[in-house]
């Protein structure tokens, strides 16, 4: 047990370093796979990607590049004026079946003992991985749900570094999986 703390503390930071790397340097955006709707009653804005669309606030920032090993894209979203000591942030990783599998995606959710629990997206079955971990940067909450519709997988994950869970943020991102949609 103790080998592996180390290494989780590791994997935390490099999942947060390569976070803020998207979120503060990369600038990239596809006009192309970008839509915007206001609908005032929830205060949301959609996000069309090119397989499906995603609900988010509209006061919170996006930014969408490719995955840097190409095997598909990413859209990060992050609350306006997020405490850059807690980190929160939602991600909607898309890769394509034939470059990747959705085991390999999900191995260090189920090496780093996250909870699993089956659950469904878009209609469809998906995997859902929760975990609280404790490491010399902090409590990271980390909530995935990840999942596979025709050649193509889904993964979108929650994360944030706080002592206390966020009902609000955990509230949102939980609307976002239940609003999330498929092409």
């Amino acid at each position: 047990m103790k080998n592996r703390r180390p290494i989780l503390g590791i994997y935390i930071a490099v999942v947060i370093l390569v976070s803020a790397l998207i979120f503060g340097f990369i600038s990239y955006h596809s006009p192309a796979s970008q839509v915007s709707k206001e609908n005032s009653s929830n205060d949301v804005t959609a996000y069309q990607g090119n397989t499906y669309t995603l609900d988010y606030p509209k006061s919170w920032q996006k930014i969408s590049a490719p995955i840097a090993d190409g095997t598909g894209t990413e859209l990060y979203l992050q609350p306006a004026n997020a405490n850059p000591e807690i980190r929160p942030h939602v991600i909607v990783d898309v890769m394509d079946s034939r470059l990747t599998t959705l085991n390999k995606i999900v191995d260090p959710y189920v090496r780093f003992g996250y909870q699993k629990s089956e659950a469904t997206v878009a209609g469809v079955p998906a995997q859902k991985f929760f975990n609280i971990v404790t490491s010399y940067e902090g409590t990271l909450h980390s909530t995935v749900y990840a999942f596979q519709a025709n050649d193509t997988i889904y993964v979108l994950k929650l994360g944030y570094m706080q002592g206390a869970a966020d009902p609000q943020l955990e509230s949102e991102f939980a609307q976002m999986v239940r609003q999330f949609s498929l092409k």
